[in-house]
């Protein structure tokens, strides 16, 4: 192990009057803020105050942003700039970039790197005083090459895998949307009225501080996150935990039948519902969540009605904000949707209907998550395990202990 000020100095060049404007994010890695937005379809706020406001970066420089404590560092292959917001790592002599991008990536550094800050949130960046504190490997440059080499290969194929579950679980989704709309088509509506009218009462949470992860514990309190409602089936581990000093809002907990709408989300997704099932009394809810009770009617019902082409096209039309980004539907707008509805015996047996016909479906699609999840922790364990000495990456094979 070496010091990581030793492997990596803390580049304070500023910016060339040439230098592109770089992006760096968790998801994408470094690209250029053109090819930023094209691939991720957000917009980012430009630099226009002049290349001394801006730090340059070389190839093979790393960045620290504001995220890292989450996801990692990011390795950058263009020349360009970025913010003084971030700190940009210059390698003080030979190493192989590749390993340390899957080093300053995987599971047990980034937890490394968390730990370096104290009560650390989002919006706050770790400064290279806190990276320098951490030990970096130092396996000599054939050894990094070998590891570098290795994880290519087999996260390559790991990645090829996790591809086709995800491509099978879209594609059952879109199945299962179009048995839902079949069967709610066949459904004969007795009554065209406004969503008002079929709600009996509607609730609204708050949003306090939270931590940046979700509890799994039903004794912990947490907030629940506007994606416990997408896919159309309540997810409640979609939380972000209160921390210790936060007083709980008992007024504001979930409640089991409740119809779940998102208030803001992005515009694909603005709008989603799904219907809370089980009970969950240490879950509240944000001001991003609408729950409504339907009194007589099915909220099961309402919730598939919500999510079939015409009833998206009325919400996405009056949802307001940036179509890049966060979009938000107002209450007003979804209470005066126009809502043609069956009789409440019928709207349940629409639902048991759509449930028989998508059980197969949803357990696929269940499954296939499942081994994507699993590939995924697979992928990290390979990661650590290489980048830590215990696989021999010409050959695969993980080294025994030393027995000394």
């Amino acid at each position: 192990m070496s010091p990581a000020k030793s492997l990596f100095g803390n580049r304070t060049e500023p910016s060339h009057d040439d230098d592109v404007h770089l992006t760096p994010s968790q998801k994408y890695g470094v690209l250029t803020q053109e090819a930023y937005m094209e691939v991720s379809g957000s917009s980012v706020v430009l630099n226009l105050t002049g290349s001394d406001r801006m730090r340059h970066v070389e190839p093979d420089d790393f960045i620290i942003h504001l995220r890292s404590f989450q996801g990692g560092i990011e390795r950058s292959e263009l020349r360009g700039k970025v913010s003084m917001a971030y700190t940009v790592l210059a390698p003080r002599r030979l190493l192989v970039p590749r390993f340390y991008q899957y080093l300053m990536k995987s599971a047990i550094y980034v937890g490394a790197l968390g730990s370096t800050t104290d009560q650390l949130r989002d919006g706050q960046s770790i400064k290279y005083d806190g990276f320098a504190r951490l030990d970096l490997p130092e396996p000599p440059p054939g050894e990094q090459q070998a590891i570098a080499d290795f994880l290519d290969r087999e996260t390559a194929q790991i990645d090829a895998m996790i591809e086709a579950q995800e491509g099978l679980v879209s594609g059952l989704a879109e199945r299962r949307s179009a048995v839902i709309s079949t069967t709610l088509d066949a459904a004969r509506p007795v009554s065209r009225q406004r969503f008002k009218h079929v709600v009996s009462s509607v609730r609204q949470g708050s949003s306090p501080q939270c931590e940046s992860f979700p509890v799994l514990d039903d004794e912990d309190w947490a907030v629940l996150k506007v994606g416990c409602v997408n896919g159309g089936v309540f997810n409640p581990r979609e939380n972000k935990a209160l921390p210790p000093e936060s007083i709980p809002s008992p007024q504001h907990v979930v409640r089991e039948g409740e119809l779940l709408v998102s208030r803001a989300n992005t515009r694909n997704l603005v709008g989603s519902a799904a219907v809370v099932r089980g009970r969950f009394e240490h879950l509240q809810l944000s001001d991003k969540l609408y729950a409504f009770a339907l009194g007589e009617n099915s909220p099961e019902f309402v919730a598939n009605l919500l999510a079939t082409p015409a009833y998206r096209e009325q919400i996405e039309l009056q949802a307001t904000g940036a179509s890049h980004s966060m979009q938000n539907i107002t209450l007003a707008c979804l209470l005066n949707l126009p809502m043609a509805l069956p009789s409440p015996d019928e709207q349940r047996e629409a639902v048991k209907a759509i449930r028989s016909r998508t059980k197969v479906m949803e357990e696929m699609s269940n499954e296939a998550e499942r081994i994507a999840a699993l590939l995924r922790e697979r992928r990290e364990a390979l990661i650590t395990a290489a980048v830590t000495g215990r696989i021999d990456p010409h050959t695969g094979i993980e080294r025994l202990e030393d027995a000394s």
